[in-house]
């Protein structure tokens, strides 16, 4: 079985975005919906009953987005994430596309199904792609997130169907990841280390470029933002 290759991970970065302790809404009732490229999904379950005082996360910007997610604040429409070697080599991307309500509609072209716990977050979430092209077999990709109480993703699970583990984020005062912990289910796993250009920001303070060092490898990510 060959595992999937780290850029094509979803959230390979998506994961500029959290922390470590587990909030209290990992718990939360879980609401179901398929997103479908013309249908709207509420931004947050209006049916779910109510929550404890500190579980409930308030977003640090004007408009809720699912492309927090991503370490993105504002009204995003797409983001793009380039990875390229430290030689300056393209090794692969991400395309992330978004409704009108900050809603996360597909990736890399595929459509998404999401389940979103009390606060409208995302906490599952899952595609199908064809990841393994030369063999033509049809692979699915599937995350569950877990936040802390200031909103940032602090782990998430990752199952592939033929591998499966686990991320764990550190952030910086401003919420970018800095370090990933990844631990797969065989009992191995690496550390990663991200440092972001101060120059290298868009006019609404996200970043654009990362650098990710894993094992002595550089991995340079370069994103673009269209917003609405």
């Amino acid at each position: 079985m060959k595992k999937i290759p780290l850029y094509l991970t979803v959230f390979s970065l998506s994961l500029a975005a959290c922390s470590h302790k587990e909030s209290t809404g990992s718990d939360s009732t879980i609401v179901e919906t398929e997103i479908l490229k013309d249908t709207l999904v509420p931004s947050s379950d209006t049916t779910a009953t109510e929550v404890e005082k500190d579980s409930v996360v308030t977003p640090e910007t004007e408009v809720y987005s699912d492309a927090l997610i991503l370490n993105a604040k504002g009204k995003v429409e797409q983001l793009v994430e380039t990875f390229y070697t430290s030689s300056g080599e393209k090794h692969g991307s991400n395309t992330y596309l978004f409704d009108s309500k900050g809603n996360l509609m597909s990736v890399n072209g595929y459509k998404v199904k999401i389940r979103r716990d009390k606060e409208g977050r995302i906490k599952n979430l899952r595609y199908e792609e064809d990841v393994f092209e030369e063999d033509g077999e049809f692979g699915y990709m599937d995350f569950t997130y877990y936040y802390d109480k200031k909103g940032l993703v602090e782990k998430y699970d990752e199952d592939t169907g033929y591998s499966s583990g686990s991320y764990k984020n550190y952030h910086d005062k401003t919420g970018r990841v800095i370090k990933r912990r990844y631990d797969d289910v065989m009992g191995g796993g690496e550390t990663m280390k991200f440092s972001y250009p101060s120059s290298e920001t868009d006019q609404n303070g996200n970043w654009t470029k990362c650098t990710r060092t894993a094992d002595g490898t550089a991995t340079v990510i370069r994103r673009k933002i269209i917003y609405q």
